[in-house]
C-alpha cells in the first residue's frame, strides 16, 4: 500500500518514494501544449499548488522517467520531452515579517541564491529585480532557448505586509520585481503562477502581455483537489481500513467524508473537490477532526478580521455578481472576494440571466465551518481550551434562561481581550466583539437590525430564545452614570419596539441593557427584562 504524505510537495521525491500520488498529469499536458504560455492559477492554502508547480518543473527538465505509468506518458512522444532552463520562485521564502528594509532584504537576499544556484555573477547593488532580469538574460544565452518561469505563492510578501504601514510601498516593490516577466516575455517558454489572492492593482495583472487566468476555467476545475471518483480510486485501500476501523459500512462513510472534507468549487457547475491535505492528515488518524484549523488558516485573514468584523453567514443568503470574486485591492479588501479566495466560502449555486451571472456561496463542509467559528473565537483569545469551556457554559445559561450566566461569560471573555493596539474606542468596537464571540459559539446574529422605530445593536437567536442586545458606553464607570445607562438602555429598546418583530411564533423575547466601561474596556454591567 502506497504511503500518504501531506508535507511533501517536491514532484521528484514524491515519486521516488513511490508515494501516493493522484495523476493530475493531463492538465499538465493541457498546459504546456496550450497556445497560451503565460498562466496564473489561484487555490487556497495547503491545495497542492507547491506540488503542481514542481510537476511542471519537473516536465520541463525532462525528467521523463518520473512520469512513467502516469496520464502523460500516453499522451506525449518523445520529443516532447525537451529540457528547458527553468526558474523556480517560492515566494514565501523571499518574505519577512519585518520592516520595510527587511523586506527588500530578504527578497534581493533570496534571489541572490537563486541567481548563486546558476552561478549566475551579479553586482553588490543589485536589486531584486536587476537580478531576476539578469538570470532571465543569462540562462537565454547560456542555453540557447526560452526560459521556463515558475512562481509559487507570488502574493505572500503583499499577504505579511497587508496591514502595516508600508503595505503599498510592499506593492510598488513587488511591481518592480513582476513587471521583469513581462519585459522578458520573448524570451520566456512558459510562465505559470500561482496564489491565495489576484490583487488588483499589481502590475502582473494590468497592461500588456496579461496572464491568463484559469483560476474559474472549467477545464482546470478540478487540476487540484480530489474528486469523488478520484478518492475512491486512489484510497480504495485506506478506505478499506477505514470503515473497518470506524464499523461503519463504505458508503456511510463516504458520505460523511464528503460531508467534512469535500464541497469545494471553484468554477461553476464544476464537480466538487476534497481538501488533499484533510484527506491525508484524516488517513493518517483515522478521526473525523478539524485539520483546516491547523494547517490551512490565512494570518492575513485573522488580522483583518480584527480590524473589521464580518459574518460569513451573511453572504450565503443573497444572489451575488459573479464579478466580486476576481479579484481585491490592497486599499479596500472585499470580505467576500476574500473568504472565497482563501476557502472559507465557495460556489453552491449558480444563476444565468441576461444581465451577467450570480452566484450563491456557502461553507464547502463542517470543518470548513467548524474552521469560522474558531478563527472567531482566535481573535478573541488565545486560550482555545478556555474559549471552549466558555462556550459550554455560554449553551448551559441559554438552556437554563440564565441571564446572568451568559453574560458572566461575556464579561470573562471581555477581560481577557488583549488591549494592545486597540485605538479609538467606541460603541461600534464593543458591538462587533460581542458580534464575533456570539457568532464564534455558532449563534445565529445580527448586528445594528434596522426595525420600525429604529436600529437595534444585537439580536441573537439560540434554540427557542431570542436575545436583544442595547450597548451603552460609561466614560467614567461611576456606578450612577451605569445605572442611569442601563436604565436608558431598556427603555430604548421598550420604546423603538426592538422586540416586536421577534414577537411571532413560540418564542422566549430577553431584553438586555449592557454596559461598557471605556478607560479598562471593561463589560461592567447588565439588565434584562
Amino acid at each position: 500500500m502506497k504511503q500518504i504524505t501531506t508535507d511533501n510537495y517536491d514532484f521528484a521525491k514524491l515519486r521516488k518514494m513511490d508515494s501516493l500520488y493522484v495523476d493530475k498529469t493531463r492538465y499538465v499536458w493541457e498546459l504546456v501544449n496550450s497556445a497560451t504560455s503565460v498562466y496564473f492559477f489561484s487555490r487556497p492554502r495547503r491545495f497542492g499548488k507547491s506540488l503542481l508547480v514542481s510537476t511542471l518543473k519537473a516536465y520541463f527538465q525532462g525528467r521523463k522517467e518520473l512520469f512513467k505509468g502516469l496520464d502523460i506518458e500516453c499522451l506525449a512522444d518523445s520529443e516532447a520531452w525537451e529540457e528547458w532552463p527553468v526558474i523556480h520562485l517560492d515566494m514565501a521564502l523571499a518574505s519577512s515579517f519585518g520592516s520595510l528594509e527587511e523586506t527588500k532584504e530578504a527578497l534581493r537576499s533570496y534571489m541572490a541564491k537563486v541567481a548563486n544556484a546558476f552561478e549566475m555573477p551579479f553586482q553588490a547593488n543589485d536589486s531584486a529585480a536587476g537580478i531576476f532580469y539578469l538570470l532571465i538574460e543569462s540562462l537565454h544565452k547560456k542555453s540557447g532557448k526560452q526560459v521556463v518561469i515558475l512562481i509559487d505563492e507570488y502574493d505572500k510578501p503583499i499577504l505579511d505586509a497587508l496591514h502595516t504601514p508600508y503595505i503599498s510601498d510592499t506593492v510598488r516593490i513587488m511591481q518592480d520585481f513582476y513587471q521583469v516577466v513581462k519585459s522578458c516575455i520573448e524570451k520566456e517558454r512558459f510562465v505559470f503562477i500561482t496564489g491565495v489572492s489576484k490583487f488588483a492593482h499589481t502590475s502582473l495583472f494590468s497592461g500588456m502581455n496579461n496572464p491568463t487566468d484559469i483560476s474559474q476555467d472549467t477545464r482546470f476545475a478540478t487540476m487540484l483537489g480530489y474528486t469523488e471518483e478520484e478518492f475512491q480510486h486512489y484510497f480504495t485501500e485506506y478506505i478499506d481500513i477505514a470503515v473497518r476501523r470506524l464499523n461503519m459500512n463504505r458508503n456511510a462513510f463516504i458520505q460523511k467524508m464528503k460531508a467534512w472534507y469535500d464541497g469545494f468549487r471553484f468554477t461553476p457547475n464544476a464537480a466538487h473537490v476534497f481538501n488533499p491535505v484533510s484527506v491525508g492528515m484524516f488517513f493518517q488518524y483515522y478521526k473525523f477532526r478539524n485539520y483546516w484549523y491547523t494547517t490551512g488558516t490565512p494570518s492575513f485573514l485573522i488580522k483583518q478580521m480584527r480590524k473589521n468584523p464580518f459574518k460569513l453567514e451573511e453572504y450565503t443568503k443573497e444572489w451575488m455578481s459573479s464579478m466580486v470574486i476576481d479579484k481585491f485591492d490592497t486599499t479596500s479588501l472585499n470580505p467576500l472576494a476574500l473568504a472565497l479566495q482563501t476557502g472559507y466560502l465557495t460556489i453552491s449555486d449558480v444563476r444565468e440571466e441576461d444581465y451577467g451571472e450570480f452566484f450563491k456561496y456557502d461553507f464547502p463542509n463542517e470543518e470548513i465551518r467548524m474552521s469560522w467559528y474558531d478563527d472567531m473565537l482566535k481573535l478573541v483569545s488565545p486560550n482555545y481550551m478556555e474559549l471552549s469551556a466558555s462556550r459550554m457554559k455560554f449553551f448551559n445559561g441559554i438552556e437554563s434562561g440564565n441571564i446572568d450566566q451568559i453574560m458572566n461569560v461575556f464579561q470573562a471573555l471581555f477581560a481577557g481581550v488583549s488591549k494592545e493596539n486597540i485605538g479609538n474606542i467606541h460603541e461600534g468596537y464593543y458591538r462587533n466583539m460581542m458580534y464575533m464571540l456570539l457568532t464564534a459559539f455558532g449563534v445565529d446574529t445580527q448586528a445594528e437590525v434596522q426595525v420600525a422605530g429604529g436600529r437595534l445593536d444585537l439580536m441573537a437567536k439560540a434554540f427557542n430564545q431570542v436575545f436583544v442586545f442595547e450597548l451603552k458606553v460609561s466614560r467614567t464607570g461611576e456606578e450612577k452614570d451605569v445605572d442611569k445607562l442601563l436604565e436608558q438602555g431598556l427603555q430604548q429598546i421598550k420604546q423603538n419596539g426592538y422586540t416586536e418583530k421577534y414577537k411571532m411564533g413560540n418564542l422566549e423575547i430577553h431584553a438586555i441593557s449592557v454596559v461598557f466601561e471605556n478607560k479598562h474596556h471593561r463589560l461592567l454591567a447588565w439588565k434584562s427584562e
